[in-house]
């Protein structure tokens, strides 16, 4: 939520943002891009516990980060405004389902000793969120061409999603993803 909060405020005060969808960074339009996330948030509110308690916690938070994945993917090459809407809310609606099981299998799987500590860097890696999310918009504002700055900004939500989808990997498959995120970064921008 914080991620997508900082992003889109970033996003919107982008002069290729507003000038493909024809906005003008305020206005009835605007709010409904904006609102159209906690509409899928609203959405999915009634399935989460259902699903979540029915099919696992660990299944719950990576239905909900493929469908933020899916949802990203929409917003990001959207060149409509209905289909950035719709890709709004299938972010909303993910996170909403990823988010509903994230803090509780955060302490079922803390030991003990720990699960008040665990707890509190979840809801503290909310703002972390949040603040990488608009360094990251400044980083793409000072280096990435015009026409793609709302385009890989968007992207930006589709990363968060993938990197928990393999908690397991070893740390050099990690340090060479690392690897390849600064180097595509550099070509791209």
């Amino acid at each position: 939520m914080k991620l997508d909060s900082s992003l889109m405020g970033a996003i919107n005060a982008m002069s290729s943002y507003q000038e493909t969808f024809g906005l003008s960074g305020a206005g009835s339009t605007t709010g409904v891009i904006f609102i159209i996330y906690n509409l899928g948030q609203i959405a999915a509110f009634p399935f989460c516990g259902f699903f979540a308690d029915g099919y696992g916690r660990r299944v719950c938070i990576f239905v909900g980060c493929l469908i933020v994945i899916v949802g990203t993917a929409i917003q990001t090459t959207a060149d409509t405004t209905g289909q950035f809407m719709g890709g709004r809310f299938l972010l909303g609606m993910g996170a909403a389902i990823a988010s509903a099981a994230g803090p509780t299998y955060t302490v079922e799987l803390a030991h003990p000793a720990y699960r008040g500590v665990m707890a509190g860097m979840y809801n503290v890696f909310w703002w972390i969120g949040s603040c990488l999310a608009g360094w990251t918009t400044v980083s793409f504002l000072r280096r990435c061409f015009r026409y793609l700055q709302a385009q890989l900004t968007s992207q930006v939500s589709f990363n968060s999603p993938c990197s928990f989808l393999y908690p397991r990997t070893t740390p050099i498959i990690r340090a060479r993803l690392v690897d390849w995120v600064r180097f595509t970064c550099q070509i791209l921008c």
